[in-house]
C-alpha cells in the first residue's frame, strides 16, 4: 500500500457518511477559561499502571508511549503494541490512564492530571535525555497532544516528545454525546444487579447501545470475581460521570502554545471529530502536522489494524531518517 503524506491544510470534507455520533462537534471550537500550566505541579500525580513490550535486542531508538481512549485499557492495545514493537525494533509502553484499566481511582480527571501523570511515568522509566514517540486515540490523543504542548513552554522540560501520533481526534473543545452518560448509567445498573451472566450485562447494555462491538468494548471494563462469580466494574462510574464534561475540553487554544515536531493526525473517514473548521487550530498548535485517511471510523486503529501499523511504521522511519 503506497502512503500518500498530506498537510492539513489540504484537507478535504470527507464524503462518506458519518457513522459514529459519539460527539456532537459544535460549529466554532471552544476552549476552557482558565490559562494552560506553565510548571509541571505532580503533588496529585498517580503511578499509572502499564504494558511494557520490548523488541528482541535492547534498542536506542526513542520507545513508543500508547494511550488509549475513554472506557479503553492497556489491553486493548496489546497486539498492536507487539507488532509496533516488532516492526520498529524499539520498546513500546501501552499505559492505563488514571481511573482506568488497573491504574488507580482519583477524584481529579482532566487532561492536565492526566498529562502530569503521562509526563511522570516517562520520566521515571525513560528519562528526560532520550526523546519518547506519543500515540494517543480519542481521550488518550486530546492527552498525548496536551503532553506535547506541555512540555513545549518549558525551556528544560522533565521529557521530550520526539513525534506525535494522534488517532482520529482534533485539539479543540467538543461537547460530548449523550450516549457517554447513558453508557455510564447502564454500567452502573450492572454493577448494583449482582450478575453472573455476561449475558445479562450485554442485555443492560443493549438498552442504550445496539452496536454489539461496542457493547463488548464497554463490558472489557467489568471483571468477575473467581469465587462468587459476580461481576463489578473496575472503573469509577460515578466520578466519570461527573467529569464528561472535561473529558470534551482541551487545554490549550491557538496561540498558547505550539509543539514544533512532527505530528501525524490518523482519520476515519466514517468520523466526524477532524472537520474542516478545525484545521486552522491544527495548524496553529501543530505546525508540521500531517493526515492520512483511513475507511474507518472512529476506532481506526482495530477496524484496519494492517493499515493503521503500516502508516505509523512509515511515518516513523520517515521522520527518523
Amino acid at each position: 500500500m503506497k502512503i500518500a503524506w498530506h498537510p492539513l491544510r489540504y484537507l478535504t470534507r470527507p464524503k462518506t457518511r458519518v457513522a459514529s455520533q459519539l460527539f456532537q462537534p459544535q460549529l466554532h471550537s471552544s476552549y476552557t477559561t482558565s490559562p494552560p500550566a506553565t510548571t509541571f505541579d505532580q503533588s496529585h500525580v498517580v503511578p499509572l499502571s502499564f504494558l511494557h513490550i520490548g523488541p528482541q535486542q535492547p534498542s536506542s531508538h526513542p520507545p513508543i508511549v500508547i494511550l488509549h481512549g475513554l472506557f479503553g485499557s492497556k489491553q486493548n492495545w496489546r497486539a498492536l503494541g507487539k507488532s509496533l514493537s516488532s516492526r520498529l525494533r524499539r520498546d513500546v509502553y501501552c499505559l492505563d490512564l488514571r481511573n482506568h484499566g488497573e491504574s488507580p481511582h482519583t477524584e481529579e480527571h482532566n487532561y492536565k492530571a492526566m498529562s502530569m501523570d503521562v509526563i511522570k511515568f516517562l520520566e521515571e522509566k525513560v528519562g528526560s535525555g532520550r526523546g519518547c514517540i506519543a500515540v494517543g486515540h480519542s481521550m488518550g490523543g486530546k492527552t498525548a497532544m496536551a503532553i506535547a504542548l506541555y512540555t513545549s513552554m518549558l525551556p528544560n522540560p522533565p521529557i521530550s516528545i520526539s513525534q506525535l501520533i494522534v488517532i482520529d481526534m482534533p485539539p479543540v473543545s467538543m461537547p460530548l454525546s449523550l450516549k457517554f452518560s447513558k453508557y455510564l448509567s447502564a454500567m452502573r445498573e450492572i454493577d448494583r444487579a449482582h450478575i453472573t451472566k455476561q449475558n445479562d450485562a450485554d442485555a443492560i447494555l443493549s438498552k442504550c447501545e445496539e452496536d454489539i462491538e461496542i457493547r463488548q468494548f464497554l463490558l472489557t471494563n467489568f471483571k468477575r470475581d473467581s469465587s462468587t462469580f459476580l461481576y463489578s466494574c473496575r472503573i469509577p462510574i460515578e466520578t466519570l460521570k461527573a467529569h464528561l464534561r472535561e473529558m470534551g475540553d482541551f487545554p490549550f487554544a491557538p496561540g498558547e502554545a505550539y509543539y514544533r515536531g512532527p505530528t501525524l493526525f490518523i482519520k476515519g473517514s466514517k468520523s466526524p471529530y477532524i472537520k474542516n473548521e478545525y484545521v486552522n487550530d491544527i495548524n496553529a498548535l501543530f505546525p508540521r502536522a500531517e493526515i492520512v485517511e483511513l475507511e474507518a471510523g472512529h476506532w481506526v486503529h482495530a477496524e484496519k489494524p494492517s493499515e493503521f501499523l503500516k502508516i505509523v511504521a512509515d511515518f516513523v522511519r520517515a521522520e527518523e531518517l
